[in-house]
């Protein structure tokens, strides 16, 4: 009687997560997902560093890259990067 059981369990859970429209994490196509979404790239000037590793924007939209960029950029340069409102 158990293993009918725990049989019926394993086919009600099999159908139950292959049917159409289960959200599957990480495909964009299937509606939502529980993995943050990332801004997108784009190309802007740099107009202001703040340290140790904040690249500014001129509309005030940050990036935050490691140190030898930090170093490599400056001020009036253009970067592509994730650009985010804080």
């Amino acid at each position: 009687m158990a293993r009918r059981i725990s049989l019926s369990f394993v086919v009600v859970a099999c159908v139950m997560s292959c049917r159409p429209g289960v959200a599957a994490i990480g495909s964009p196509d299937r509606g939502p997902s529980r993995e943050p979404a990332l801004a997108p790239e784009t190309t802007r000037e740099v107009v202001a560093k703040q340290e140790p590793d904040v690249l500014v924007a001129r509309d005030a939209t940050t990036c935050r890259v490691g140190p030898d960029v930090y170093a490599r950029v400056s001020v009036g340069s253009l970067m592509r990067c994730r650009w985010l409102r804080v």
